[in-house]
């Protein structure tokens, strides 16, 4: 285990990090429930064409900036709490690393598997090994640039699962051989990695959006946050509470909108992409640090409860939403609604998601509930508490 100077730093939990995940799960949602449904319809507007679309479709449609924000949050609390763990015991358990993972991942995603696999009634391309061996990603990608194969919404939307098992993977093996200058300079080394693949894949925004090493940028932006907010967290909390919470969240906003601009200009002119990555890795991280320093402020996202304690739902919801959607589209269809009407899509959708999340409440009490209290015996905090 290499050495490191750290700073003590007793957080293990960070209720305002619960806020970012349910804005974070707003943007799949939106997009597969919201903007689907109606991207043809308002395509027609005269009045909507250009920025005006282009501004819709990045507030309700972009459900992979929803995404990318989540992989920075697991690379920032992972690492995070490696080196807490580092701290408080001494070492750091790969053994139980892997179990908690393997708890609080593994449930939903094969209960997705064993579902899609075993009763859909409908026709797949997939094949199972690569969701066997957490490769989802890859299986989309052969299936979008493979003339005549169909992917399938309801499996799909699992290539992120994968990508973040490949980190759970990899990450922890870097800690263990290298320490935490491993954390350090690892972070730096798949930032760069995933930043040159940007500019590789440029040309295939499928695979530049999917493939494993360009999505490193937004995680490993995560992890070089934890190893610094660790070891020096006072370098981060004293300019920002320097400008104060007002001017904090204006400037959240600005960068939002600047996250936007730079996104609609690489629509125009492909050389903006390699910008757009970096520039979304970084508004994931100022969201999630500025968040954190002011987690006690009382117009912090971690003070909007409901916020906070719908979190918990965040990834049963994201699992199960396609699934429900699939079945109700069935079950109205078959009694008639005509799915060419508004309204007719609206109560589907409404229906979806109200469905959804009373799935996702019972998965979380039941299935995840119970795997979730074993997590806790291979933690090495005992009062921890989270959803990572």
């Amino acid at each position: 285990m290499g050495s490191g100077t750290l700073v003590s730093n007793s957080k293990a939990h960070f209720s305002s990090l619960d806020a970012v995940r349910t804005f974070a799960c707003f943007f799949p949602i939106s997009t597969h429930l919201l903007w689907e449904v109606s991207v043809d319809r308002l395509a027609a507007q005269p009045d909507l064409q250009g920025l005006p679309m282009a501004v819709l479709a990045f507030l309700f449609g972009n459900g992979i900036f929803g995404v990318r924000l989540f992989m920075a949050m697991s690379g920032f609390l992972i690492t995070y709490l490696m080196l807490r763990e580092l701290e408080s015991t001494g070492g750091f358990s790969l053994r139980n690393f892997y179990v908690r993972r393997i708890l609080r991942i593994w449930p939903c995603y094969f209960i997705v598997l064993g579902y899609m696999f075993g009763f859909y009634p409908g026709h797949l391309d997939e094949r199972l090994w690569p969701y066997l061996f957490f490769l989802p990603n890859f299986e989309l990608l052969r299936l979008t640039h493979t003339p005549g194969l169909v992917t399938n919404s309801q499996l799909s939307l699992l290539w992120s699962v994968g990508i973040e098992e490949q980190f759970y993977l990899i990450w922890p093996l870097v800690f263990v051989f290298f320490g935490v200058v491993g954390l350090r300079w690892g972070g730096v080394l798949f930032w760069l990695l995933a930043w040159a693949s940007q500019f590789y894949y440029w040309d295939d925004v499928v695979t530049w959006s999917n493939h494993t090493i360009p999505c490193f940028l937004y995680i490993s932006s995560g992890t070089l946050l934890g190893c610094l907010y660790y070891a020096r967290p006072q370098a981060l909390e004293r300019p920002l509470r320097g400008l104060g919470y007002g001017l904090v969240m204006l400037l959240t906003l600005l960068f939002f909108g600047l996250m936007f601009w730079i996104g609609y200009w690489s629509l125009e002119n492909k050389l903006w992409m390699p910008i757009y990555g970096p520039f979304t890795a970084f508004f994931c991280c100022w969201l999630m640090i500025s968040q954190i320093v002011y987690q006690h402020h009382r117009f912090s996202w971690g003070r909007i409860k409901p916020m906070v304690n719908f979190s918990k739902y965040t990834y049963g919801l994201y699992m199960y939403h396609r699934i429900v959607q699939w079945w109700l589209v069935q079950g109205f269809g078959r009694l008639g609604l005509d799915f060419r009407d508004p309204t007719s899509l609206a109560i589907v959708n409404g229906s979806t998601l109200v469905v959804a999340c009373l799935v996702s409440y019972l998965s979380f009490h039941t299935v995840e509930g119970y795997f979730m209290k074993k997590k806790h015996l291979f933690s090495p905090f005992a009062k921890a508490k989270g959803h990572v």
